[in-house]
């Protein structure tokens, strides 16, 4: 039997390049007709996840077979029976989604605070770039004069790699000198030519002792604490190790990019990178902020971070600390602002304070009487 093709309505020139001609002779995979989406409607799910995982809030293949179905029952497109049952998309409509849409994959991804998504906004880059290029006018820095710190936790049992065992064997282990290891504070320091100061390592022990150093690199600052982590009081030890190496002076200062963790904001690493030549950029707010309301105050342009200042600054962030975390900065391991016991009581029953007093003083004299 001969099959007949039915040629669309009007004249086909007879090369065949007629426009019209390419939208007649489409053609779809048969399968599509039982897709649950059409393509501009996976295309919008593909962004929306993209979206999602941009702003650090990244969908799971189980809550994307959950969007899946809402999505479906907000368009009131026809699902198929399994999806009412279990409310949700089918594994088979995630593998072929992945399939369709191979700009999405399974990462893994990094865990980050809050705080730094919060601080992490368009008007905070630019004041920190600003304030970056006022430094920059003002000490004309060389690329061997600009330094970045940071600090990051290394462990003293590495995880162990894949070996080869034999299949079916219950257990497979390997010999190493813990199971768990201890966490020790590295603090990396690197200049823009790419050259790096003699490291600081921080071992969590109450008592020092000399062997920490051994196998270090010659040069390198040994401390110790309690619990591993970066304080105040070793973050000066720090500062004096770099001036050291680096020779800084209040003619020759150094610029130095680090964050704004708690223990290199203190009073005393301020002070001494005053003296030494080290200018610390770093998002010093709320601390700015209050210098320069005391500057205008005072009519003083060269006014200094005082006491007061840094108390102050130290009640801003117990504020915001009890506003997140519902806790006092003491029990997070940080210095507590010198301020009255009625002011660190939780927000929420401070709010329950609100109320007319010469109204509760009647009330009390009425009682009283009764």
């Amino acid at each position: 039997m001969r099959l007949k093709h039915k040629a669309p309505s009007g004249n086909l020139s007879d090369s065949g390049n007629d426009s019209s001609s390419d939208d007649y002779f489409k053609f779809q995979s048969k399968f599509t007709s039982r897709q649950t989406f059409n393509k501009q409607q996976e295309t919008d799910i593909c962004d929306y996840v993209k979206k999602c995982a941009f702003y650090s809030y990244g969908l799971t293949y189980q809550t994307l077979k959950k969007f899946a179905y809402d999505y479906a029952k907000a368009k009131n497109l026809v699902t198929p029976t399994a999806w009412e049952k279990s409310k949700e998309a089918g594994e088979d409509w995630l593998y072929g989604f992945l399939k369709r849409n191979d700009s999405i994959s399974l990462r893994k991804p990094e865990k980050i605070s809050l705080a730094r998504l919060r601080g992490f906004t368009k008007s905070a880059v630019e004041s920190f770039f600003k304030n970056l290029t006022t430094l920059f006018e003002k000490y004309s820095f060389q690329p061997k004069d600009i330094y970045n710190l940071d600090e990051t936790g290394l462990t003293t049992v590495m995880e162990p790699i894949k070996i080869c065992a034999a299949k079916g064997q219950r257990s497979v282990s390997q010999a190493c000198s813990a199971e768990r290891g201890s966490l020790v504070t590295i603090v990396g320091i690197v200049n823009a030519c790419g050259n790096r100061l003699p490291p600081a390592y921080i071992f969590p022990r109450v008592r020092f002792s000399e062997r920490f150093g051994n196998g270090c690199m010659p040069g390198s600052l040994i401390l110790n604490t309690k619990s591993g982590w970066m304080i105040s009081e070793l973050f000066a030890n720090v500062l004096k190790h770099i001036k050291n190496f680096t020779n800084c002076s209040v003619e020759n200062p150094i610029l130095i990019l680090l964050d704004n963790h708690a223990s290199h904001c203190s009073l005393e690493s301020i002070n001494y990178c005053a003296e030494a030549g080290i200018v610390s950029k770093v998002p010093q707010f709320p601390f700015e902020d209050i210098l320069h309301h005391f500057r205008i105050q005072t009519n003083n342009p060269d006014f200094q971070i005082t006491d007061e200042i840094y108390n102050e600054g130290l009640i801003l962030i117990e504020d915001q600390c009890l506003t997140i975390a519902n806790k006092l900065l003491i029990e997070v391991g940080m210095i507590a602002p010198n301020r009255s016991i009625h002011n660190a009581f939780n927000q929420e029953f401070n709010q329950e304070l609100q109320y007319n007093v010469d109204t509760l003083q009647e009330f009390v004299e009425i009682m009283c009487r009764c």
